[in-house]
């Protein structure tokens, strides 16, 4: 009710910080990302969790076809993410959902910063329903607070669009990947 801005008009708010990061980066090692596509994926994730550890984040890893292979909860020791990435090889089916499932595990119910980062061509091929079921674990993973990014590799329009239905509903990141060459740098760049 007054025509100048006084001082009492005035309000500051600070904006409090969630704390550090828990990354996790996903990899789909089904027999649609053999040769040159697991390489730079496994070569991204070294990458990405070199960076997240040394910037005093935490990195887990799930490597996912058929059904989970490997579940690692974000952690910062580099050392033990390096071995298991050397050792991924492809094979089999893809489930999504199975992988989302674990990250939510691994995750838990922590006040912290949760993303995951999900290397994959975006093809459900275990379920009855597949892309429900996909989509009930996105929406899972978004009601305990995870981001999710998708990477896809070689996507096909149904891939396409179940990896823009899983990062909107996700609030994450979709980047699709035309050439294998820059795909560490996409997964740095949404790091950062």
């Amino acid at each position: 009710g007054h025509d100048s801005i006084e001082k009492d008009d005035l309000v500051s708010a600070e904006k409090k910080s969630k704390g550090k990061m828990e990354i996790i980066y996903a990899l789909d090692n089904s027999g649609s990302m053999k040769g040159d596509k697991i390489g730079v994926a496994k070569k991204a994730g070294v990458a990405l969790m070199y960076k997240a550890i040394t910037s005093g984040d935490s990195a887990g890893l799930i490597v996912f076809g058929a059904k989970v292979q490997k579940a690692i909860p974000p952690t910062k020791d580099f050392h033990s993410l390096l071995i298991e990435l050397t050792r991924i090889k492809t094979s089999g089916e893809t489930d999504i959902s199975g992988c989302i499932d674990a990250a939510v595990k691994l995750f838990g119910n922590q006040v912290k910063t949760k993303h995951l980062v999900l290397i994959t061509d975006a093809m459900q091929t275990i379920g009855k329903t597949p892309e429900k079921e996909v989509l009930e674990s996105i929406s899972m993973a978004a009601d305990m607070g995870i981001t999710i990014t998708v990477v896809g590799i070689g996507l096909n329009k149904e891939g396409e669009k179940l990896a823009k239905e899983i990062v909107n509903i996700s609030n994450g990141s979709l980047y699709e990947v035309r050439s294998l060459d820059n795909l560490d740098q996409i997964v740095i760049e949404d790091y950062y």
